[in-house]
């Protein structure tokens, strides 16, 4: 009992959004129009049974009723995969039309008089596939459109202040370095530039060398962009301490530091770097 309640919450709640329930409306309307155009081929090929029309939209909007909010759900999870979505949309088109085969056959078998040697005939079957891709395709339509106005509402507040969005990125404000027993805290304001060597990394700092047994693409990844950069594929620099950077004939560069230590620069790297704004 709890079960159902829950899930009668559940599909309640994603029914109350006003674009599902539109939508809702729309597939109803679709439904419609389905057998108004199966009703004109019957009325033409002299093959009219109301039974056989009620049986199918019955199913029709039984099924995409009851089944509307777990789509809903489900392509919403797989948005951005879509094969998956094809795969979950042919899933749906093929289970709407065995049920709708299953009602008539079962129901209208009992009835000989709205039977014949064409049971289905194909263009009545035609028109209820087409009629189940559109439905699914307002189920995508719906769920593209949703994540539309949640990217909306959310993005004012990026582009209106970017500055948090950066300052919201916890980096490094100091480097542990422990050497035996003892562990040496580092500010990264006085870091001069950081060397990877096999699997340790050797700091440069205004108190000295120290050794780190860590990759420098670990310790990247903690580093504020604009104030560190890569300058050559085992060196990073802090750039509030580059004093020049001198282009040579070959593409590469040299950096040259405030304490007086010169770096290289490979060409990769020089393309990329952002000098920052102390040059």
């Amino acid at each position: 009992m709890k079960a159902i309640t829950a899930f009668s919450q559940h599909y309640t709640g994603i029914l109350s959004n006003k674009l599902f329930q539109t939508s809702i409306k729309f597939i109803f309307l679709l439904n419609t129009i389905s057998i108004l155009l199966t009703y004109l081929f019957d009325f033409a090929s002299c093959h009219l049974c109301y039974l056989k029309l009620v049986i199918i939209f019955c199913t029709n909007s039984l099924f995409w009723f009851i089944s509307f909010p777990y789509f809903i759900e489900k392509t919403g999870n797989l948005f951005g995969h879509w094969r998956k979505i094809i795969t979950l949309g042919m899933a749906a088109i093929c289970l709407n039309q065995l049920l709708v085969v299953l009602g008539w056959v079962s129901i209208i078998g009992a009835f000989y008089d709205c039977l014949s040697l064409d049971l289905i005939p194909p263009i009545v079957l035609q028109n209820n596939i087409l009629f189940s891709i559109l439905s699914f395709l307002l189920v995508v339509s719906c769920v593209f459109f949703e994540n539309a106005k949640k990217n909306a509402n959310s993005s004012p507040s990026i582009i209106n202040n970017p500055i948090s969005q950066i300052e919201s990125v916890n980096y490094l404000k100091s480097v542990s370095i422990k050497n035996g027993t003892t562990t040496t805290l580092i500010p990264v304001e006085k870091i001069y530039w950081i060397e990877a060597d096999d699997n340790t990394i050797e700091f440069r700092t205004q108190l000295g060398k120290f050794v780190s047994y860590q990759s420098l693409k670990s310790i990247e990844a903690q580093l504020n962009p604009e104030v560190f950069g890569r300058i050559y594929r085992s060196t990073i620099v802090n750039k509030t301490y580059i004093k020049k950077i001198q282009s040579l004939s070959s593409g590469d560069a040299v950096v040259s530091l405030d304490n007086g230590e010169n770096l290289k620069m490979s060409r990769h790297y020089k393309t990329h770097f952002n000098c920052g704004a102390n040059l």
